[in-house]
């Protein structure tokens, strides 16, 4: 068997695929005090003994809480003479242009552990001043070890990116006189031009390589005991894997890996029921993640944020709001109806849960209007209490002075419009016409919301996979194993040297051979796919171009160039053909095949049976047919209202929509707009 198992807000899913292709899952609630112990109950609820485990994929958020909570290693950073504040001048942007006591994020290292090295490098690369390695270092660092309990440090010098020397003798300086101390370099992590964001990412991965080293090192020996003698891997920020030794070298690769997972899972569940155009509305306890994919390709970010922070590391294009099946939906000052983006998360969770919770959770407002039955939820492990959440939504309710059943549809609207702006800043901030994409919903209340969501977008299509719930795990074993690398290269376009183009991505394509080799995985039959960044010159920011057949001449029609302005053109509608485009890095992207997920067809059948039941939607009550998933065969279909049940999520079909099952599973969901409610 090989098992991924992805930690969520609420809950940790686990999903077994055995080389014949049969699948397996498990659910647990996650305990967000110490993650591993959440990872471990999955492995329990799905078997005692693990002996029979190959691999293990893991994706975990413990690396972006880290972050928020200001959990991480107390770190240290050592930059160039004269560049002790670059983590405090920051960028001169406001991330909102009206906010009057608008503060900048504050950074993971505070100036006075920020400590100057007398060296520097011009910006060819070359050196200016040579590194001096003296007591006065050394009197420093010792200082901030000694005294305030430094335990790793971040190195960021002028111009690393290009020539690395430096960094490398300060690096094995440090591990000389500091042996305990963990020491991560810009040219390793991020070797790209931008000194703040270089800084702000090696301190982040500076920051988390202990705390992901300890929990990986948690992740690893829990499995052990508990009988898994196989490999451990874990999910990427990127959507592919590495093994856990790499992961604790390049912690800032894994601060997003639990969301990435389910774009993974999504995109290939998407190709098995023939959608290759969607939109991803991944929606836990927590949040909702939402992804743009197109032709069965997700997007790639190289410049991200976590907590304001910036992140210069590969990223799925992926937006988060504050709206779950945990979301609190209280009444703000000016006495309006909010939800979120405060959860009540795993614990205490739902007041329907039953742990405690006393605030109104939109998954209160859902099981009041009777969409979620509490025999059902859970697949039946975790009885409902239906009398708790009326008791919060009625406090709020009061509050409102408005009928109960109102307020519960009220928290859903909310919470639906809430997506629905986020995919709108995927889609039409992008360049994109979101009715040109289905939504594709997973995660444990993504189809309860999707056609709602859908139906604010005019978007007539929605897409429910098989194992929705534990659809991120599933992402886990559907990835391959991937390097990034990346390398500074600015040149303008009318002195392009090929040859050297071509010289540097194949010292990249063996660098990655090489890192494969250390982690004693084949290499003959890696896929390369390099990439180059471009903008104008001038400008502050590039586009990611990618080079699908290998370098070809900057004046061929179908040129690298042009096409850099065809996407210049689709993302901001106009572009500058006449103007001289300009190279910034020259990336690629390394990637094995870690294993096959086959899925057998699902078999036609008798008609399901059939439960009927009373649901509140749409300002009344109405007569709704209920059914449970496992029994729906190809080929099924129906008209909404109804709501499917399935072990760990619930699908929510609407009146004017209409349900088809496709051969792999999937609930294919169209909007009869011919149909009156």
């Amino acid at each position: 068997m090989r098992v991924g198992i992805e930690i969520g807000g609420t809950f940790t899913d686990l999903i077994a695929v055995s080389d014949n292709g049969e699948i397996e899952s498990a659910k647990a609630l996650s305990t967000p005090s110490n993650p591993a112990l959440g990872a471990l109950d999955a492995l329990l609820r799905w078997r005692p003994d693990a002996s029979g485990v190959k691999s293990l994929v893991h994706g975990s958020t413990v690396a972006t809480n880290a972050v928020i909570e200001r959990k991480g290693a107390l770190t240290a950073l050592l930059v160039t003479e004269g560049h002790r504040d670059i983590l405090e001048i920051q960028r001169h942007e406001k991330s909102d242009i009206f906010d009057m006591h608008y503060t900048s994020p504050v950074p993971l290292v505070p100036r006075q552990w920020s400590i100057e090295v007398r060296e520097r490098l011009d910006a060819a690369g070359q050196v200016v001043t040579p590194l001096a390695l003296d007591a006065r270092l050394e009197t420093e660092i010792e200082r901030l070890v000694e005294r305030d309990g430094i335990s790793s440090i971040a190195i960021c010098l002028l111009h690393s990116y290009l020539n690395a020397d430096h960094e490398l003798a300060l690096e094995s300086w440090l591990r000389d006189r500091f042996p305990g101390l963990q020491v991560s370099l810009s040219s390793v992590i991020n070797p790209e031009y931008r000194e703040y964001e270089r800084a702000s990412t090696t301190v982040m991965s500076a920051y988390l390589r202990p705390v992901v080293a300890g929990y990986m090192g948690d992740v690893q020996r829990l499995m052990r005991e508990n009988g898994l003698e196989g490999n451990i891997q874990i999910m990427q920020s990127s959507g592919g894997i590495i093994p856990i030794e790499a992961a604790r070298e390049k912690a800032v690769n894994v601060v997003l890996s639990g969301p990435a997972a389910g774009v993974v899972g999504a995109v290939f569940m998407g190709g098995l029921a023939g959608v290759r155009d969607f939109i991803t509305l991944d929606m836990g306890g927590t949040s909702t993640d939402v992804c743009l994919v197109r032709d069965l390709q997700a997007t790639l970010s190289y410049d991200n944020k976590v907590d304001g922070l910036p992140v210069r590391a590969p990223t799925f294009d992926i937006q988060v709001v504050g709206a779950g099946g945990g979301s609190i939906a209280a009444v703000d000052p000016a006495g309006y109806l909010r939800v979120g983006p405060r959860s009540a998360g795993a614990d205490p969770g739902p007041c329907c849960y039953g742990r405690g919770g006393t605030e109104p959770t939109t998954t209160d407002a859902t099981a009041l209007m009777g969409i979620l039955r509490p025999h059902r939820f859970f697949g039946g492990n975790l009885e409902l209490r239906l009398d708790l959440a009326r008791e919060a939504v009625e406090t709020l309710a009061q509050a409102l002075s408005l009928p109960t059943l109102d307020v519960a549809e009220g928290i859903r609207r909310i919470a639906n419009a809430n997506m629905t702006e986020t995919i709108r800043l995927i889609s039409i901030e992008r360049g994109h016409n979101p009715r040109d994409f289905a939504i594709l919903a997973f995660g444990g209340a993504g189809g309860l919301h999707a056609c709602e969501v859908a139906e604010e977008l005019m978007i007539d299509t929605v897409v429910v996979p098989e194992h929705q719930g534990v659809l991120s795990a599933l992402g886990l074993l559907a990835s391959d194993f991937t390097l990034d690398l990346v390398k500074s290269h600015p040149v303008d376009e009318d002195r392009i040297d090929l040859d050297v183009l071509a010289s540097t991505f194949a010292s990249l394509e063996d660098a990655a051979r090489s890192e494969f080799g250390r982690y004693g995985l084949d290499t003959s039959d890696i896929l390369i796919t390099p990439s180059i960044d471009i903008r104008y010159r001038g400008q502050a920011s590039e586009l990611n171009v990618p080079i699908a057949d290998g370098l070809i001449n900057t004046a061929a029609p179908n040129g690298w160039i042009a096409k850099f302005h065809a996407l210049y053109e689709e993302r901001f509608g106009h572009s500058f053909p006449e103007k001289r485009a300009q190279i910034v890095n020259l990336r690629l992207v390394a990637r094995k095949p870690a294993g096959r997920i086959d899925l057998a067809p699902k078999p036609k059948g008798k008609a399901p049976s059939v439960e009927a039941g009373e649901i509140f939607f749409g300002g009344r009550v109405r007569q709704a047919q209920f059914l449970w998933r496992p029994e729906l065969p190809a080929g099924f279909t129906c008209s909404g209202p109804a709501i499917v049940e399935d072990h760990f999520a619930t699908t929510f079909i609407p009146p004017g929509w209409d349900l088809a099952v496709h051969e792999m599973g999937t609930l294919l969901l169209r909007k009869a707009h011919d149909a009156a409610e």
